[in-house]
């Protein structure tokens, strides 16, 4: 996603409706608890560390996520809304960076495996 797309993307949830707006915050706050309460589920009753990071690196930011994004959906104009919109932006660096690690990890891990 390029600047300008999220740029349009933050322009866009502005003209939606608030019925529409709110109904897609409570879905998203529902996927935030489901997210949340798997990472939460793992991290307390893994034995090994590997399904500790899944929890930490993978469930719990995707919740943390998703409750932003909740609070943006419900009020876009408010001061939290504003602070997700320019985070929002930079999120695209942070996503690449993160993929590029995750390849890289995969790549170990095969490596290892077949070592």
């Amino acid at each position: 996603m390029s600047g300008s797309r999220v740029d349009r993307l933050v322009d866009e949830v502005g003209t939606y409706p608030a019925a529409m707006r709110v109904l897609f915050a409570i879905v998203m706050a529902a996927v935030g608890a489901v997210l949340g309460g798997c990472g939460l589920a793992i991290s307390s009753n893994a034995d090994g560390w590997p399904l500790q990071v899944v929890a930490v690196f993978c469930f719990e930011p995707l919740a943390v996520f998703a409750f932003a994004c909740a609070v943006y959906l419900a009020a876009p104009g408010s001061a939290a809304g504003r602070w997700f919109a320019k985070a929002l932006r930079r999120a695209l660096l942070v996503l690449i960076v993160w993929l590029v690690l995750f390849l890289a990890l995969l790549g170990f891990a095969v490596a290892y495996l077949a070592w």
